[in-house]
């Protein structure tokens, strides 16, 4: 459209047959109209991703273009002098001055952009952590969680493969916090979380639910081993727990009860699994609290 519309104005510039305010304005208004319905339309996307990295600090090579191209007009001013060459060699120094002061600005503008796009990240990946991280532990939080929960059932979903989803909640915690005070607390959540990680598998995403509760989404298991896969991962998770947790010179002697659900079988939405995992975690602790209150009387 740009392209035809500059050729007729061309032909009528030349001809002198163009006059201000004709309908070649129509052309070009017709192009700014198409060029702003393209960037509307949703295939802009693929034509044209963003890129999330900022651009490349510029080139050796670029900047080396870039002072040759600023000092080709001062160097025809230094050849074609005329009559008074002398004149001409100052005008070009001027002229290179001048051109080399400009380089000199745009390098400061790059470094400038690059400071700025450095900081901007740094930004960016703090607001990030702070959004989908638990502060004291370094885990995933529940937003997260509940992110990949639902990434993992699509993606489940997809591949005919299943997911499973662990509640895990501390026994004897409270006493810890109550006793000893927040700073053991928060000791023993730290490594609650390095245990946690340290028994799940290459892949698999655990997270701080809040308080005393964490939770473990295993995605892409095969349907048949699904609760196999769960079962034993809770075992080793039980195993972490065996050893008690020194903070200082003192010995905290801490447990877990776990429950979990499996998707499809226990739900097709995040808030399903996790609940069903919760309340399977809630039964396991009940029935032990009957055991001992038996074992007791």
């Amino acid at each position: 459209m740009i392209l035809g519309t500059d050729i007729i104005y061309a032909r009528a510039r030349v001809s002198a047959t163009f006059t201000p305010g004709s309908w070649l304005n129509l052309g070009y208004l017709l192009f700014y109209v198409l060029l702003g319905c393209a960037f509307l339309s949703p295939s802009i996307g693929r034509v044209l991703p963003l890129r999330s990295e900022p651009p490349l600090t510029i080139s050796k090579l670029r900047l080396a273009s870039l002072v040759v191209a600023l000092l080709i007009a001062p160097i025809f001013v230094a050849e074609g002098g005329g009559g008074d060459p002398a004149q001409a060699k100052v005008l070009a120094a001027g002229c290179a001055l001048i051109s080399l002061l400009v380089f000199v600005r745009l390098v400061l503008v790059f470094k400038e952009r690059d400071a700025v796009n450095r900081d901007r990240l740094q930004v960016q990946e703090e607001l990030a952590q702070m959004a989908y991280r638990d502060a004291l532990t370094g885990l995933a939080n529940r937003s997260a969680l509940y992110e990949a929960v639902d990434d993992a059932v699509q993606e489940a979903r997809t591949a005919q493969r299943a997911v499973a989803v662990l509640f895990v909640d501390l026994d004897g915690f409270k006493t810890v916090n109550d006793l000893y005070g927040h700073a053991d607390g928060d000791e023993v959540l730290r490594d609650v979380a390095v245990r946690l990680k340290s028994a799940l598998r290459e892949g698999d995403l655990v997270a701080r639910h809040g308080g005393d509760e964490f939770v473990i989404v295993m995605p892409g298991l095969p349907p048949a081993q699904a609760s196999a896969l769960a079962a034993t991962v809770t075992e080793r998770i039980a195993a972490e727990f065996v050893r008690p947790f020194e903070i200082g010179s003192r010995k905290h002697e801490l447990g877990i009860t776990s429950g979990f659900s499996i998707y499809p079988a226990d739900g097709s939405s995040t808030q399903e699994l996790v609940e069903c995992a919760d309340r399977a975690m809630y039964s396991r602790k009940q029935a032990r609290q009957r055991a001992r209150a038996e074992l007791a009387s």
